[in-house]
């Protein structure tokens, strides 16, 4: 795994005013970075750039730590119509991987309460209980990337102390984790 680079970034979404201006700065393995700002500052838009969703006006995102990226949106991702081992199953396929992390899978699951819900439609599930599902399905494929945009809206406290354990407790060492919030 390697660094993720951003070299002189700049993003607007008409030619009058950048929404994002960013110098030359390095995303290094094993680190975790917030960016922290309030609603309409560009942090999920930089978040995009950063997953290839958007192009840069200017500049550029490189670097090998691309290759896995694991990502939970503000809304969760999921598919509500789904079960939640059907959206699991379902992500780990969009990566060409198999259940054969299995163990670690259901291991998450009974961390948080959620092994008896894995027939459960993810419509039925509570906001709380989505966004660990949506987390599990970015870490079930061992990212090399991690990125949260809002893990913690909308969230209790005590249920945002359940995610950042199940963050120190089911990340690699060496995964990036870059995460957004206006917390």
């Amino acid at each position: 795994m390697g660094e993720l680079n951003i070299k002189n970034l700049k993003f607007s979404f008409d030619k009058s005013k950048s929404l994002i201006a960013c110098p030359s700065f390095c995303f290094e393995p094993g680190n975790i970075y917030a960016l922290v700002g309030p609603n309409g500052s560009g942090k999920t838009t930089f978040l995009k750039i950063l997953l290839g969703l958007l192009k840069p006006t200017e500049g550029e995102v490189y670097g090998a730590a691309r290759e896995t990226i694991g990502f939970v949106p503000d809304y969760n991702g999921l598919y509500d119509s789904l079960s939640v081992l059907e959206n699991i199953k379902f992500r780990l396929s969009l990566y060409k991987m198999t259940t054969k992390r299995k163990e670690k899978i259901q291991q998450m699951l009974t961390s948080y309460n959620l092994d008896g819900e894995t027939n459960k439609l993810v419509k039925d599930l509570s906001l709380g209980m989505k966004k660990k599902v949506a987390l599990i399905c970015a870490l079930a494929v061992q990212p090399s990337v991690l990125i949260l945009d809002e893990p913690t809206g909308g969230l209790d406290s005590d249920a945002q102390a359940e995610l950042a354990e199940m963050l120190t407790q089911f990340i690699s060492p060496s995964t990036m984790v870059i995460c957004s919030t206006h917390d």
